[in-house]
């Protein structure tokens, strides 16, 4: 039981932890995005999955490692940036590709997620850590609720 309010508890304290370092995965992107393979899957996917692009916006990867070095092939932004005709991001299969890449405003805009993922990510970690409070707390009551009823059960016989 402990142990279970221990998480519900604990998922309070490290939300916080948590949103405050996301900041600092712009720092990342720009450093190891197409470098590190764990982290740029793990980029793509959260870019695929919340339908958005960098932490702040499509801006964080022009000064990114992965832009400087060509690691993307003259790409202005990862595929997972663009809008995809797939859901997946280790194969990622923009609807329209040179547009979407194109560093015009005018013929990005309808192509390309503009929006960055850090707002996404903090709703999600909330909603997320709303869960864990809830099943840690809760299954903790039921627990206090079974041993009051097994202890009047005790005493009744």
């Amino acid at each position: 039981m402990c142990g279970e309010l221990a998480v519900g508890i604990l998922s309070v304290i490290f939300q916080d932890k948590t949103l405050s370092k996301l900041e600092d995965l712009s720092i990342v992107l720009k450093d190891e995005y197409g470098i590190n393979s764990q982290k740029t899957e793990a980029f793509d996917f959260a870019q695929t999955k919340f339908n958005c692009c960098g932490i702040f916006g499509p801006e964080d990867y022009e000064e990114s490692t992965w832009k400087v070095q060509n690691l993307g092939k003259g790409d202005s932004v990862s595929k997972t940036c663009c809008i995809l005709s797939n859901d997946d991001h280790l194969d990622p299969k923009p609807v329209n590709s040179s547009w979407c890449q194109s560093e015009k405003p005018t013929e990005n805009n309808l192509f390309r997620h503009h929006e960055g993922c850090i707002a996404k990510l903090e709703e999600f970690i909330k909603q997320t850590s709303i869960i864990f409070v809830a099943i840690g707390c809760g299954v903790a009551v039921i627990e206090i609720f079974g041993m009051v009823f097994a202890i009047c059960l005790c005493k009744e016989v």
